[in-house]
């Protein structure tokens, strides 16, 4: 084994190399809550085209089961969601992993179980689009650990990586339907609201008193049912045409 200073001496000599060529080191990105860590061995310009990315956990409640996915990041108050894959119990998709080491009885053999300490190691096959209208370069998404369908409400083991992929999102117009409108041959138009009004204005004007407001109405009723009459005696002769 390598010594402290040995080890320290090596580390350097990397990082002047790295600098000298002009590379970037490479590094797994991870999140931790402090108990539980997850880690994934790339999370940025995840290829459009469809991509692999290796996912690594430990310090999991071994007694929780939980998925391992690509989700699209929600409020803090909600669990990711939707995820790829769905909700994959049998791991047929590959975008998502069902770990437990302790299923119910219908699901023992499905889930992969956790290894000592809480851990997992699975390979995750992900691509922008989560479904027909979700693709991750319009939103956010990131690789995520949240708890089975069992104790979907216990969000304890809700840990987050974002990712990003190339290329751009396609983009879709909806269809509008349009109805067509039967032709229909042409109704003289009749205007009505000038005439009532003025019936109404002249029946005022005449006495300023509650009983020239009442004969303003009473014309003006009137004059609205003689005029719809009108109306209906011109369109039944035009529909009898």
């Amino acid at each position: 084994m390598f010594g402290p200073r040995r080890g320290l001496s090596i580390g350097v000599l990397a990082s002047f190399l790295l600098v000298v060529s002009g590379g970037v080191a490479s590094a797994d990105d991870s999140v931790t809550d402090g108990v539980r860590t997850l880690t994934v061995s790339k999370s940025v310009d995840l290829s459009g085209e469809g991509d692999t990315i290796v996912v690594t956990g430990s310090g999991y409640d071994e007694t929780k089961g939980i998925y391992v996915g690509l989700c699209v990041v929600t409020s803090p108050d909600e669990q990711p969601s939707p995820c790829g894959g769905g909700i994959d119990r049998e791991g047929a998709t590959g975008a998502s992993e069902w770990i437990s080491s302790n299923p119910p009885s219908y699901a023992v053999g499905l889930p992969i179980p956790y290894e000592p300490g809480g851990s997992f190691r699975v390979e995750l096959s992900v691509s922008p689009t989560i479904n027909d209208v979700v693709d991750c370069r319009n939103l956010q998404c990131a690789i995520v650990t949240k708890n089975d369908h069992t104790i979907i409400s216990d969000r304890s083991q809700d840990l987050i990586i974002p990712v990003t992929f190339t290329g751009v999102a396609p983009t879709t117009t909806a269809a509008i339907d349009t109805v067509p409108t039967a032709p229909s041959e042409s109704v003289p138009e009749i205007t009505v609201a000038a005439d009532v009004s003025d019936l109404a204005a002249t029946a005022t004007g005449e006495t300023d008193d509650g009983s020239g407001a009442a004969t303003a109405v009473f014309v003006a009723v009137i004059a609205i049912v003689l005029v719809g009459g009108i109306v209906l005696f011109r369109r039944s002769r035009t529909n009898a045409r």
